[in-house]
């Protein structure tokens, strides 16, 4: 079960569903109190329907869902998102990093105890020597030439630690923070999907990257400022967080890598979350038998708002288009950075005042059955003006 609240954040549980009876389509689904955080009714909810095998979405069934004022029982504070698939690996990754410290901390045990006896027999020794005073003068010496050379930690200067430092207690004082690698326009193109960048992330840690100007590949986005978080919680399985950042504006989406030490599998990115909205410019999509019309800034935007796609603008062809069959398709724009729903189609008009209709599918903007007054079959000329206004759904 997925939706928007009725502040329009985000919520999504998916490890609450216990199948009761399959045949019967019986299943028994516990909504954690973080769905109950803003009052009011959803702005839309839907639950997701699984293949049996697989993670595959094979349906989605839309549902009303209405949070009622209830002082007693509800959440005080603002809405908060909410994934439950994320609470869990953050669970997850809490808890194998106590398991790790406490093999640490055993480890660490066992080393102090070795260094005990250790120490036990050189007594042992120098008790043997009858504590000969040459002796003590030389490991004197000795470790004043490895504080000389920083081969010794010492109190109150810097020390650089060159091997990898086990330490048995909690360490007190200010830890320096994750450090993010930046790659611009002067360095190499970097790629979302390179397998050997992404198999060299180090297992249990957390890895920041941020893209700006680098004509970044396989980037989920259209802007080219992308900061990418990548949670590596086990040996074989990645979690990525993309943020896309603009000045007013932003988006969040989340996928997952499997098997990353061999032939790593993709899943597909997921919307997370966006704030501010904004619309863009739609020129970049558009084919080549259509250009912009400027006046009054008419010229084609486009503007995502959570599984919505708002469209706005004018477009007028290049040259001469000449219809053959009214169902015939003539693309105005292609490749948008959207999904929109199949089989979308909207009456518009143009600027002999006859409709016809504009399809949205997928990435793809064309449009069929352009008929003149006469009904017969449409030329679409370079001075003719075609407007379009409508608000298409989409999958993202």
């Amino acid at each position: 079960m997925q939706g928007h609240d009725a502040q329009g954040v985000f919520k999504r549980i998916s490890l609450a569903t216990k199948i009761i009876d399959a045949r019967a389509g019986l299943a028994e689904m516990t909504i954690p109190r973080n769905f109950y955080e803003a009052v009011g009714p959803y702005q839309n909810a839907e639950f997701e329907i699984f293949g049996e095998d697989d993670n595959v979405v094979v349906s989605t069934v839309p549902i009303g869902f209405e949070v009622y004022n209830n002082h007693a029982h509800m959440i005080v504070g603002d809405s908060k998102p909410y994934i439950d698939e994320v609470d869990k690996l953050l669970q997850d990754i809490l808890n194998e990093s106590n398991t790790r410290l406490k093999s640490v901390s055993d480890e660490s045990t066992r080393i102090l105890n070795s260094i005990t006896n250790t120490a036990d027999g050189l007594d042992g020794r120098l008790s043997t020597a009858q504590g000969s005073l040459g002796s003590l003068e030389n490991l004197v010496k000795l470790m004043t030439t490895e504080i000389q050379k920083n081969g010794a930690g010492v109190l109150g200067r810097e020390n650089t630690w060159l091997e990898t430092n086990i330490f048995a207690k909690v360490i007190e004082g200010l830890v320096k923070g994750l450090s993010i690698s930046f790659y611009g326009s002067a360095d190499p193109q970097q790629n979302l999907d390179n397998n050997a960048f992404n198999a060299k992330l180090p297992a249990f840690s957390l890895t920041a990257n941020y893209y700006s100007g680098n004509r970044l590949q396989k980037n989920p986005f259209t802007r080219d400022e992308v900061l990418v978080l990548s949670f590596r919680f086990s040996t074989t399985t990645a979690l990525q967080f993309a943020i896309m950042v603009g000045s007013d504006f932003g988006e969040a989406r989340t996928r997952v890598i499997n098997n990353i030490n061999a032939t790593p599998t993709y899943q597909p990115w997921k919307f997370t979350f966006e704030w501010g909205k904004k619309l863009m410019d739609m020129r970049p999509y558009l084919t080549k038998d259509f250009e912009s019309y400027f006046t009054n800034g008419s010229f084609p935007m486009y503007q995502i708002d959570g599984y919505s796609v708002h469209l706005r603008g004018q477009v007028r062809p290049k040259k001469k288009i000449k219809f053959t069959q009214h169902d015939q398709k003539i693309y105005i724009a292609r490749g948008l950075p959207f999904n929109a729903v199949t089989s979308q189609r909207f009456a518009q008009a143009w600027t002999k005042v006859t409709p016809y209709t504009l399809r949205v599918e997928g990435g793809d903007i064309w449009m069929e059955r352009v008929y003149n007054n006469d009904n017969s079959l449409a030329t679409l000329d370079p001075n003719q003006l075609f407007t379009f206004g409508t608000t298409a759904l989409i999958t993202r």
